[in-house]
Order: C-alpha cells, then sequence, then structure tokens
C-alpha cells in the first residue's frame, strides 16, 4: 500500500513506500506469515542512492533488512537498528545504544570463542563488528555517519542503507539535518496491526523477564 506524505517526510523525501505486514501470533514470526502489501523495490531502486527503513516496533523491520541485504546491489547495514540519528537528537540516551553495543560485541566474542569454525568471519561480520566498536567508544557526535559505512566498497554496491525504525519520531527539523547527512533517500514505513504489534511486544517482553 502506497500513501503520500504530506509535510514532514515528504517535505524532504521524495516519497514514502509504506509496507504493511500482516502476522499471525504464533511462535517466532507466527505459524503463518503474509504480506498484504508491499513496495515495488523496482521503483525504490532506481530512484535513489540511500534506503532507509523506519516504523514500529515489532512490525517486521528485521525481515526488511534481511530482504534487502540478499540483493547483490545494496550494501543493508548488518547492524539493526544503528540509532545514530535518534541518539544524535537525544530521542534516546546515549548510554542505552552504548550497552547495545557493547552487548552486541561480548555476544560476538564469545561466539568466536566456542566456535570450532571461524568461516561467519566474512566482511559482513566484519563490518558489523567495526560499528559496533565504533558506536561503543565514540560519542554519536563525534563519529561521522559516514563512517558506518566505511566497510562498503566493492564496485557492484549501488545503494546502501539501513533500519532504524525510531527514526520516524524525529522532528521536522531533524529530517532536515539527517537529510544534510544521507541526501534524498528512499524511506520504508513499515507498520502492523496494532493489537497484534502490541501482543508481540507483550510475548517479547516476556522473554526479557519483563
Amino acid at each position: 500500500m502506497r500513501y503520500s506524505i504530506g509535510s514532514l517526510w515528504g517535505v524532504f523525501f521524495s516519497y514514502i513506500e509504506v509496507v504493511y505486514l500482516r502476522y499471525s501470533v504464533g511462535r517466532l514470526w507466527g505459524d503463518c506469515f503474509s504480506i498484504e502489501g508491499w513496495f515495488s523495490l523496482g521503483a525504490v531502486l532506481l530512484k535513489k542512492k540511500f534506503i532507509l527503513g523506519i516504523g514500529s516496533q515489532r512490525a517486521g523491520s528485521t525481515f526488511l533488512a534481511k530482504l534487502l541485504s540478499q540483493h547483490s546491489a545494496i550494501a543493508f547495514h548488518p547492524l539493526k537498528e544503528l540509532h545514530y540519528f535518534d541518539t544524535l537528537f537525544g530521542i534516546r540516551e546515549e548510554r542505552i545504544l552504548k550497552e547495545f553495543s557493547r552487548n552486541q560485541l561480548t555476544r560476538e566474542i564469545n561466539k568466536l570463542c566456542r566456535s570450532q569454525k571461524n568461516d561467519f568471519m566474512d566482511s559482513t561480520w566484519k563490518w558489523y563488528i567495526k560499528s559496533n566498536f565504533d558506536l561503543l567508544v565514540t560519542p554519536v557526535a563525534q563519529l561521522h555517519y559516514s563512517d558506518l559505512f566505511s566497510e562498503v566498497k566493492h564496485d557492484g554496491i549501488k545503494y546502501v542503507g539501513e533500519s532504524t525504525p525510531e527514526y520516524m519520531l524525529l522532528e521536522e527539523n531533524q529530517v532536515a539535518k539527517m537529510k544534510d547527512t544521507i541526501g534524498d533517500a528512499s524511506v520504508i514505513l513499515v507498520c502492523r496491526n496494532p493489537i497484534k504489534r502490541i501482543i508481540s511486544s507483550f510475548r517479547l517482553l516476556l522473554e526479557y523477564g519483563q
């Protein structure tokens, strides 16, 4: 389903493709997964250099990131939810971002120590590790956004992007500053049935013991 956006995001980005993902409540993603509406990938890729995923929590942004990262011409950031701009503008506390990055690095180090094979240590994995390290040790205000994409060097890559749902919380002036950094972008807004989204979020909190 495609919607036109009037004042806020539409002022700074040419158009927004709204993706409505429909799930049933079941195991991880549900016993049944279907897409009620989807975006025209060709239309997105032909017009823009940067692809940005925003939207609601528990609405399928992880699936979207995995899907886009499979395209040979797209370098979609392996660290889902960079939280760069929402942290930069104070919407998210920086200590939370650093704690998240520390936990990701700890998990990968443990994985490395336990693994009998290191076949997972490819360029994407190194990109993931470097970005987490940069976000952990460098204040966001001193870290340029482009540094998080410095590992993208393949000549065949035509599009780069990332997905951080919380970017949709940015104010108009903050969106304008984001545009100064990433230029014109194709924005994919991922939504979900609100009742099912709440149930999914509640189940996630239970898994976290909250």
